[in-house]
């Protein structure tokens, strides 16, 4: 039960417990599967402009870049921060040693806040928090994934025992509930249940609660998720692509060390997180292009930055 445990996101364990059986698994990260990669990465060379991801979590980490050496895959899925807390030295450590480990391969980190084996990120983490996350995570280097429903900001589904059906939840007879809740159909439109998802019955129920989240609704906030995502997005591509690698300004390691303020600088871009239920006080240089939530406010020609939030200054 300890290893079916540990395969699963949903399910919360000790990371170093969790690690620790995944690293005992006879059939998982198999070092012979490389030479295979090899001869792969040549198949697909030969085709132009084609890449590979491979879905390998693996432990200890250092496993991980094995398989994106340079004539092996393109990428692999970067899964530390689904099970990361939304606080500074747990988030700095995974995001730094990230960057640095790929580095020895010549390759970039990938970035994932929710998937479909794990609870939805704005039902982990929180609302404020996930979407202070995603702005901070999406000026990193290095690829972003998007799991389907987070950019409408999609908490896990709620769900009766009868309409689930993960297996998990059927051999352990209801005592783990599984992972149907971040498997719900995304809301398109309209204003009852599925929400334009389908015209017949979804496989798993879509709440009536969800209206506020369908991509209809969404599109016309200004504030919503969905919009965030889109301008995030937009910037990054105008102002980050190509632009290098991060500076640390505030971190457990760097700078004031203040508690629950994250600072790195990355090209013309200088990006801030609070991640503390408090005003932080800022004295850094820039335009605010993008705000996570909130009201940027000023004080002495310092900045303001709102609890739980997250800011992108145009230098």
């Amino acid at each position: 039960m300890g290893l079916s445990n540990a395969l699963r996101l949903d399910v919360e364990m000790d990371a170093s417990q969790r690690n620790a059986l995944l690293m005992s698994v006879p059939y998982f990260d198999r070092q012979g599967v490389h030479e295979i990669y090899r001869k792969w990465r040549k198949l697909f060379n030969s085709y132009g402009d084609v890449m590979a991801v491979a879905e390998a979590w693996v432990h200890p980490p250092e496993n991980a870049v094995r398989y994106v050496r340079p004539d092996e895959l393109n990428q692999v899925f970067n899964f530390e921060l689904l099970t990361a807390p939304f606080e500074s030295a747990s988030l700095f450590d995974v995001i730094n040693r990230s960057l640095e480990l790929y580095a020895t391969v010549g390759g970039l980190p990938t970035w994932a806040l929710s998937n479909h084996d794990c609870p939805r990120v704005a039902s982990r983490l929180g609302e404020w928090e996930s979407r202070a996350l995603a702005i901070f995570v999406f000026a990193l280097p290095g690829a972003t994934y998007i799991f389907a429903g987070q950019e409408l900001g999609l908490p896990d589904g709620e769900l009766a025992d009868a309409d689930r059906q993960d297996p998990s939840f059927v051999r352990s007879h209801g005592v783990i509930k599984g992972r149907d809740g971040a498997r719900v159909p995304l809301p398109w439109n309209g204003q009852e249940t599925p929400f334009g998802f389908s015209t017949g019955k979804p496989w798993l129920p879509i709440n009536q609660q969800w209206e506020g989240f369908t991509i209809e609704n969404e599109n016309k906030d200004p504030k919503s998720v969905l919009n965030l995502y889109r301008r995030a997005l937009t910037l990054r591509a105008e102002y980050l692509s190509g632009a290098g690698d991060i500076t640390w300004l505030e971190s457990p390691s760097h700078g004031g060390r203040r508690d629950g303020l994250m600072v790195f600088k990355r090209g013309e871009i200088t990006v801030a997180m609070n991640l503390s239920r408090q005003v932080q006080e800022l004295n850094l240089a820039g335009r605010a292009i993008l705000l996570s939530g909130g009201i940027l406010e000023g004080k002495d020609g310092r900045k303001l930055l709102p609890p739980l939030s997250c800011l992108w200054l145009l230098n």
